[in-house]
């Protein structure tokens, strides 16, 4: 797809939903379609409010890094720290998703650290200011 395609705005708003549409909770997923009557319609109707001025190449090299970098073998071993960071009000992946996901990769024996980002930002927590988010690449880092 190329950037400058008739078709980026849609399928930018595509790439957007992909999260949407292949999440499991099914409590969740009911509460964005209530009160449509067409799933079609709604799909369409949100496509057009998420695509945004993004540029889709973003999502395409996001994409492409996390099918390059596999770490599991580096994890596996212990090499690696696993540093979660949950967002207080992310709905669709839960700071309790989250806890439950740390508590897991602990008892495997896997050395993981675990924060909970207090932030109004939901899901898009990436649009937090930079200085919010410094304090946890300090400690990555």
């Amino acid at each position: 797809m190329r950037a400058n395609s008739a078709d980026t705005r849609h399928m930018t708003g595509l790439i957007k939903l992909i999260p949407l549409l292949r999440y499991r909770d099914p409590e969740v997923y009911e509460s964005f379609l209530k009160g449509e009557d067409d799933v079609e319609r709604y799909l369409e109707r949100v496509v057009g409010e998420m695509a945004g001025e993004t540029d889709p190449r973003i999502y395409v090299n996001a994409l492409r890094m996390m099918n390059r970098f596999d770490v599991s073998r580096d994890i596996q071993k212990g090499r690696s720290d696993f540093h979660i960071w949950a967002v207080s009000s992310d709905h669709m992946h839960t700071v309790a998703q989250h806890r439950a996901f740390h508590n897991d990769v602990t008892r495997r024996g896997i050395k993981s650290h675990f924060s909970v980002i207090d932030s109004d930002k939901g899901h898009d927590a990436f649009l937090l200011n930079e200085e919010k988010l410094i304090p946890y690449f300090e400690r990555v880092l």
